[in-house]
């Protein structure tokens, strides 16, 4: 009798299985974003999870000073107007309402996959904005390439982003890879692992500026680096961008403040904080002392005064060598 030849069909690979979970953030009072995230996805076959955002309008701040998620030096300048807010890095409620979002997301991947023995770089996961676009580039196999690029200690990778300061090209340390700085801004789209949104998470409680700004603030002069640059969680960017913002498309729910705080203002200030507080000049001038900071560099008021602007001022030599310093 003739023998029967049976084949086994080959597997189906899984699409994306190089991530655990994609998860695009999206407010529910703003269903055109995640129409527009949804037609990407479906050209691209990317599995991503809705994740509703914390919506920044309805949370209370007091609550959130109570459990320390914000700095109480934040509450000063959140309370400000816009036009006197440093934009991109004081918070509104929508920065808050971001920054939470993300935190959830870091904290469901630190209880689910935070685990011994994974190998540099797993389990990763992909976190994407919903006013995200993809360039043309972006795709399953690109991404995966390009990451492989990464260092084995990387724990987050911005897929694209701005440099604010224009500095960062001398960060590049593999083909289309660069390390980030203080001056790297974005939240838009980041491969993260566990232990990299352990770092995140660690780095950014409690709040005092917007989420991207503290991503970046960990720095560090190593290895004879011409910049320093972050070290937690430890970042890179892939250059050029895999996705953008689309700005274009979309008003902004991050940056604006309509709110008005004069009632929160009046009553959260907590007895003894002053929002218009002296500031001092702690640095190389005053050996890093905060003693004789305040004895020798206090600002002292000078010009506009009102009860949301106060002008200070100070002297001070500046040596040959320069001057580090922090104003606080």
């Amino acid at each position: 009798p003739r023998k029967e030849v049976v084949e086994e069909a080959a597997p189906i690979r899984q699409r994306w299985a190089g991530f655990e979970d994609i998860f695009c953030i999206n407010l529910d009072r703003r269903p055109e974003r995640w129409s527009f995230m949804e037609k990407q996805f479906e050209l691209r076959s990317v599995p991503a999870k809705r994740w509703s955002a914390v919506d920044g309008q309805r949370v209370d701040i007091g609550q959130l000073m109570e459990g320390r998620f914000i700095d109480l030096q934040a509450l000063s300048r959140y309370l400000l107007p816009d036009d006197q807010k440093v934009f991109g890095i004081d918070l509104t409620p929508g920065a808050i309402g971001c920054a939470l979002s993300h935190m959830e997301i870091w904290t469901t991947i630190i209880e689910e996959y935070e685990s011994e023995g994974h190998a540099p770089g797993y389990p990763r996961f992909l976190v994407i904005e919903d006013d995200c676009r993809f360039l043309p580039e972006f795709g399953e196999s690109v991404l995966d390439d390009r990451l492989a690029e990464l260092p084995e200690d990387w724990e987050i990778c911005w897929l694209g982003g701005v440099d604010s300061l224009g500095q960062q090209a001398a960060l590049q340390i593999s083909p289309g890879v660069r390390r980030v700085y203080c001056g790297f801004r974005t939240t838009t789209a980041y491969a993260i692992t566990a232990a990299g949104a352990r770092s995140a998470l660690e780095v950014c409680m409690p709040l005092m500026w917007q989420l991207d700004t503290h991503l970046t603030q960990r720095e560090a002069d190593l290895d004879g680096a011409l910049l320093s640059y972050t070290i937690k969680p430890c970042g890179y960017s892939l250059f050029p961008p895999l996705v953008e913002q689309a700005k274009e498309l979309f008003e902004t729910d991050v940056q604006k403040d309509n709110t008005e705080h004069k009632a929160l203002r009046e009553a959260m200030l907590p007895d003894g904080l002053d929002a218009q507080e002296p500031l001092l000049l702690l640095g190389s001038c005053n050996g890093w002392d905060i003693d004789e900071a305040k004895r020798l560099h206090c600002f002292w008021p000078s010009g506009q005064s009102s009860s949301a602007v106060q002008e200070s001022s100070l002297r001070v030599d500046v040596p040959s060598g320069g001057l580090s310093f922090q104003v606080i």
